[in-house]
């Protein structure tokens, strides 16, 4: 499999995370519940940049079950809107010419973070009264998981320095700042290991080295950015780089996911270099061109999410030399594609599975 096609394999990122400062997003999304008041709780939908579903799984103040939807109207980290109470409908007919839906009162739900919101309400009926309720999610909902940190997720890339054709690449955004990518075009090709840095509204700073793929050689990278839940638009070294999202950065993946051996196919030279055992705790160990011994780790840091940070070493056939970068896994394929550099070189292999 040439490059190109592993950079078509990256097409399947997602970008995860909301925008700088806290706005209603896809990551709302989910199930949430006040613990200590475990026996009523919340299904919320977003839908579009102005509207936010709320389904409140609730009870009368006689104690009967009820339930409120409210299309809530979105505006920076709330959405809010007028709730509306079901009645009359009856079980087994479900006739909709008995259904009536009466005004309740207003619903506001403010997005904390990832894992708690707050919500407040104001009944027309003062039986119900008004209150506020602190809730914790639940239930995230495949596709949608939410990310506190900036630009954390995978994306593929565009590098456009106005020259030629630009080059075409991948990025992998940890959550604890390191960056990798890969790019290339007709005439050359790199990875990268870095940095990012969030700032106010969506704002990101980066920096890191390049790595050059079909001969020795290394760059200093810095620039500046913008996220959204849409991708990434960032300048840097006379470059305009854009990032778009896509699901498979959302597709949780676990350390023990990678035990098995496998034979590493450098995708820039279509050839096989050696093979790997990695066990469930992630340890690795193998052997590679010339006879060179590679040990180390692969783990996932969140399973929730589809990124491997590689830590591994050369030795035995030169001076012990760090391979690191980052790795994810293609569902289409059920392989695993690895950006890493080794101090001198950037290298771009498929991890092939030949076993358990």
């Amino acid at each position: 499999m040439p490059i190109r096609s592993f950079l078509a394999a990256a097409g399947l990122f997602l970008l995860a995370g909301p925008a700088g400062a806290r706005t209603i997003g896809p990551g709302i999304t989910g199930t949430w519940y006040n613990p200590a008041q475990d026996g009523h709780g919340f299904s919320v939908e977003y839908l579009n940049e102005t509207t936010t579903v709320i389904y409140w799984y609730v009870y009368t103040p006689e104690g009967e079950p009820t339930f409120l939807v409210t299309a809530a109207t979105n505006d920076g980290m709330s959405t809010s809107g007028t709730a509306t109470i079901q009645q009359g409908m009856r079980f087994s007919e479900f006739d909709p010419d008995d259904l009536v839906r009466e005004p309740w009162g207003t619903v506001t739900l403010t997005w904390n973070d990832c894992g708690s919101a707050t919500l407040s309400y104001e009944a027309i009926d003062a039986a119900y009264g008004e209150g506020t309720i602190e809730l914790s999610k639940f239930l995230d909902v495949e596709g949608v998981k939410c990310s506190d940190a900036l630009l954390h997720g995978n994306y593929t890339m565009t590098m456009d320095d106005g020259s030629g054709a630009p080059a075409v690449g991948a990025a992998m955004a940890f959550a604890n700042g390191e960056l990798v990518w890969a790019a290339s075009n007709a005439e050359a090709a790199e990875t990268g290991l870095g940095e990012w840095i969030a700032g106010e509204g969506g704002a990101f700073t980066f920096s890191g080295t390049s790595f050059e793929i079909y001969e020795e050689g290394t760059s200093p990278v810095t620039g500046t950015g913008t996220v959204g839940y849409n991708g990434f638009r960032a300048n840097g070294n006379n470059l305009v780089m854009s990032g778009t999202p896509s699901p498979a950065f959302q597709l949780g993946r676990r350390t023990s996911d990678l035990a098995g051996t496998y034979d590493l196919l450098d995708l820039s030279f279509n050839e096989v270099i050696g093979s790997i055992s990695v066990l469930a705790n992630g340890s690795v160990s193998g052997v590679v061109s010339e006879n060179c011994d590679v040990d180390g780790r692969i783990s996932s840091p969140d399973s929730k999410y589809n990124q491997y940070r590689v830590q591994l070493q050369i030795s035995g056939c030169i001076d012990r030399v760090p391979l690191v970068g980052g790795a994810f896994w293609d569902p289409d394929n059920d392989t695993y594609f690895m950006i890493a550099n080794d101090g001198f070189f950037g290298y771009v292999l498929e991890m092939l599975r030949t076993g358990q």
